[in-house]
């Protein structure tokens, strides 16, 4: 710990020499404001979050073609894969810190609620060296930014939907002295006893509903015009049931799920250089409980983060960061035989590059766990503006992911010495705008290519009763996919479109007996391709929004899932006053009323409502 202080006041020296409190700077147009090129593939907005409504990040996320979401219904667990890479390998942050359970290495995002946000950024790449080894396939950055525009605003938003679903989130935004806050409580109770089809026979989901209750704070307390402290608070409970698979006759199965996370940030911002410092804790537990097996299983976790790291901008184009992450995780479960403790520390640095036509980043990250060194991450990130509405980016990076606790700890099975996942990964992009008519085009097309060695899979031991994991497999993940997005203004109408393709072929390639896995098979659970579709059109108090999402097929561990395809429809009218903001809204979810699966065995629901309205003064 010795070392982690003396390094934290190396990288904070240089701003503390550098900080004069009474002095407003201008800093040259060609000083780099960019941090870690580059930033994320997608990011959802304002529209589309205020379009979701109260919905969890599942349903956001399910016309972004990218990702996908192995979901077991609603209100019941959600994983992330990106690119094929399995929950496991995607990080997800929360503020500038990594939230996820270190026990699963993974969250299940059915409990994050969309409308806490004001940007979802989606990065569909490996970024070990730039964000943190455990960034092997992808990322999630959840971020809420304070308005500036005004100082005092109660929101209370409302909404009721099929399964005798209700939920609630009221907001308060309040200014005291200098510093700005924003206190929200939210809730949600849904039974999901919805209605699905079984061998031609009409049946209902049972044991399936879901409850949730969340507290959410967030403060900016500007120190002078250089520093600013940020404080984040979230507390979230919540109570699943877990319904039966289309096998089971029933299911008395349940979990509750408790979350903490808070995070306290110091920014420091100076003529030739910023600092940042981070401390976040994120702490949980998990009770499932099943009577009907007389089983019971309680896990306690929690992890204290710690980021620093200063950036030094000089020679008009140039910038140099230097930094060290240290997590302290530890997992507590019967499984484990009491508390295990472990340490992750990383030193990165980064060096940036930035002309008028080319931006190039070198990014070098050194990880301990333990006492044992890990190998050493790397990227290269080069951006060429080849023609003034076009851009081509390049990325090539090796990257890696510690395994968990559960991996490491977890008795029977788990194995202290198991491997790193690890591998190489390259990316190419090209983007391009123009204008045709009235319509503004954006357009991005992207290939990619990882090959990732010592993939850690759970399978029984031979004459044992039990699971365990090894470094049994070899994946190669390839493909790409075309993003583009329309826009069109008409007097006080508003037209867009944004369409979306991936393909992705997720291969193993060295044969594996349990579960049976032959060179060449897609993993499961992996989509070679999905299509989304967003169209929407809007003008003075109106919001007309339609999705649409194409998964093809895909092999699950029991059988093929067959392709499906889902439609939503939302609209949404305003009311203005002097002082106050009011607005209604409709969404049907699977608007044509299919019957579908994204696991086996577990049916999905057909066409649903939520009706809601929101109301600020």
């Amino acid at each position: 710990m010795r070392w982690i202080y003396s390094t934290l006041l190396f990288l904070c020296l240089p701003a503390c020499c550098l900080a004069q409190a009474d002095t407003v700077y201008q800093l040259p147009e060609a000083t780099i404001m960019q941090h870690y090129l580059p930033a994320t593939e997608h990011d959802f907005d304002s529209i589309d979050i205020a379009a979701a409504g109260h919905a969890n990040l599942t349903q956001l996320l399910q016309t972004e073609s990218s990702v996908f979401v192995r979901n077991y219904g609603p209100g019941t667990l959600g994983t992330l894969t990106i690119g094929g890479g399995s929950a496991e390998q995607t990080n997800v942050m929360w503020q500038g810190i990594a939230i996820r359970n270190p026990m699963l290495g993974q969250i299940d995002v059915t409990l994050l609620p969309v409308d806490l946000f004001t940007s979802i950024g989606i990065q569909a790449k490996g970024g070990s060296a730039q964000y943190g080894n455990n960034q092997l396939s992808g990322g999630l950055n959840l971020n809420t930014d304070l308005p500036i525009d005004r100082e005092k605003t109660i929101g209370l938003s409302l909404e009721h939907g099929s399964w005798q679903r209700f939920s609630g989130h009221l907001k308060a935004l309040y200014a005291v002295g200098q510093s700005r806050s924003q206190t929200s409580l939210y809730g949600l109770h849904s039974k999901n006893d919805y209605a699905f089809e079984l061998n031609g026979l009409s049946m209902r989901q049972a044991n399936a509903s879901i409850q949730n209750l969340g507290l959410y704070h967030l403060s900016e307390i500007p120190l002078n015009t250089q520093n600013k402290l940020d404080i984040g608070l979230w507390w979230q409970d919540s109570e699943q049931e877990i319904p039966p698979t289309s096998v089971q006759n029933s299911s008395n199965a349940n979990q509750n799920t408790t979350s903490f996370r808070s995070v306290l940030g110091w920014k420091n911002r100076a003529p030739r250089g910023k600092s940042e410092v981070r401390l976040g804790y994120v702490a949980g537990s998990i009770d499932y409980r099943n009577p009907a097996r007389l089983e019971e299983s309680q896990t306690r976790f929690g992890s204290v983060v710690f980021a620093a790291q200063h950036q030094w901008w000089f020679g008009g184009s140039k910038s140099l960061t230097l930094g060290v992450d240290d997590r302290l995780q530890h997992g507590d479960a019967p499984a484990y035989g009491g508390r295990q403790l472990e340490n992750q520390l990383e030193v990165h640095a980064g060096y940036e590059w930035t002309k008028p036509r080319w931006e190039v980043g070198i990014f070098v990250r050194q990880g301990l766990l333990e006492q044992e060194l890990m190998p050493t991450t790397a990227s290269i990130q080069s951006s060429f503006q080849a023609h003034p509405s076009a851009r081509i980016s390049l990325g090539l990076s090796r990257d890696l992911r510690y395994p968990t606790l559960n991996e490491r700890y977890w008795q029977p099975g788990g194995k202290p010495d198991i491997e790193e996942e690890s591998g190489w990964s390259q990316r190419l992009s090209v983007s391009t705008s123009w204008q045709w008519g009235i319509w503004a085009w954006d357009m991005t097309g992207h290939g990619f290519n990882r090959l990732i060695s010592n993939w850690i899979l759970w399978s029984p031991q031979d004459e044992l009763n039990f699971w365990a994991p090894d470094n049994l497999a070899r994946v190669w993940s390839r493909g790409g996919g075309v993003r583009t997005q329309a826009k069109a203004q008409l007097a006080d109408l508003c037209l867009s479109v944004r369409v979306n393709y991936s393909h992705t072929s997720s291969t193993n390639q060295v044969a594996i007996k349990t579960p049976r896995l032959n060179v060449g098979d897609q993993l499961f659970y992996t989509p070679k391709n999905r299509v989304g579709l967003t169209a929407e059109t809007s003008w003075p108090k109106w919001r007309v929004r339609y999705e649409h999402q194409y998964t093809g097929s895909y092999p699950g561990i029991l059988s093929e899932v067959p392709a499906f395809q889902v439609g939503s429809l939302h609209i949404a009218r305003s009311f203005d006053w002097v002082d106050k903001k009011m607005r209604v809204w409709i969404r049907v979810h699977n608007l044509w009323d299919i019957q579908y699966r994204v696991i086996e065995r577990r049916p999905m629901p057909g066409r649903n409502f939520r009706l809601g309205l929101s109301f600020e003064i």
